[in-house]
């Protein structure tokens, strides 16, 4: 089967012949891949390519059932599936994008009814990142039969991969999302819910601070090393929520001023996974995608520098 894999000199991947993967534990399942998407996870791998220390890449992947374990009774050949493999765990093998890949059941959920599998492989990871980081800021309504006003919910980094899904998330649950953004994303970060946008090339601290006097109730930072997220957590009033998918966060420090704060940790299962899904069939969450590309475009994505800034994600798809 063809794979990409790192080739061990540090350079950009290379997309090569290598030995298709079985099922050997009762429960594992056989997928064949159809598509995946790039994260931030591969242009770290690729980043950091040691010398002679060849591997696998790519984290999400949405795809058919081809055989299933002896102990997995709910999933059989045929079956849509999605997941993604957990960031920093070692995989034997290559990673996702590759035309077939070997997983545990219980990291796999069925893709949702209303997404077709290019929009399922991007939805993964991004998407359980988002959830996570909303959970933490936002909680989920604990009644639907009364809908609480929510209060401003800064989201930085809104047009990326996690942002644009985290912002639709946010405002799904009623809170005000005020999102950074670039300028040509503005109009649909609106569609997918923020109430405003602010143009992250600029200095927009200033414009916060007047608006929101009293101080922001929770900030969802996905872009923010630890010195710039003790900045932005300083717009978040007494007795606000935040969250950080970078690891920025100081909790305890954050917590002595009565602002709750966690580090969000990317976690695949498939109860969360599930969630995920059923926000998309739902009609609450919509994949945004960038651009797509091919399994065989992945050497010069990776190797390109500078990388282009889009808004969402983008797609790989397996296979010409």
């Amino acid at each position: 089967m063809r794979a990409a894999v790192l080739t061990g000199q540090g350079g950009p991947p290379r997309v090569a012949e290598v030995a298709a993967p079985s099922v050997r534990a009762p429960e594992d399942v056989l997928v064949r891949v159809l598509t995946s998407s790039l994260n931030h996870a591969d242009l770290d791998a690729v980043a950091q390519a040691r010398d002679g220390v060849p591997g696998g890449l790519g984290l999400d992947f949405a795809g058919l059932v081809v055989e299933a374990g002896s102990a997995v009774a709910d999933l059989a050949p045929g079956d849509g599936v999605l997941g993604f493999l957990p960031p920093g765990v070692p995989h034997e093998g290559p990673g996702a994008f590759a035309e077939y890949l070997v997983v545990p059941a219980r990291l796999l959920a069925r893709r949702p009814a209303t997404l077709d599998f290019v929009q399922s492989g991007v939805l993964p990871l991004a998407g359980t990142a988002a959830l996570l980081a909303v959970d933490a800021v936002v909680p989920p309504r604990r009644s639907r039969l009364v809908a609480p006003t929510r209060g401003p919910v800064l989201v930085v980094g809104g047009s990326g991969g996690v942002g644009t899904l985290a912002v639709q998330v946010a405002n799904a649950r009623g809170a005000a999302v005020v999102s950074t953004g670039q300028p040509q994303d503005r109009t649909l970060l609106h569609l997918l819910g923020a109430i405003e946008v602010l143009d992250y090339s600029g200095d927009w601290l200033p414009e916060v601070r007047e608006r929101y006097a009293e101080g922001v109730d929770g900030l969802v930072d996905l872009v923010s090393d630890a010195d710039r997220f003790v900045i932005l957590s300083e717009l978040v009033r007494p007795g606000g929520r935040v969250a950080s998918t970078r690891g920025a966060a100081d909790v305890s420090a954050l917590a002595r001023r009565g602002v709750t704060a966690v580090n969000v940790v990317a976690r695949s299962d498939r109860e969360l996974l599930g969630r995920l899904v059923d926000c998309a069939d739902a009609g609450t969450l919509q994949p945004v995608i960038d651009r797509v590309i091919n399994l065989s475009d992945l050497p010069s994505e990776l190797g390109a520098s500078p990388r282009p800034h889009g808004c969402g994600k983008v797609a790989v798809t397996i296979g010409d």
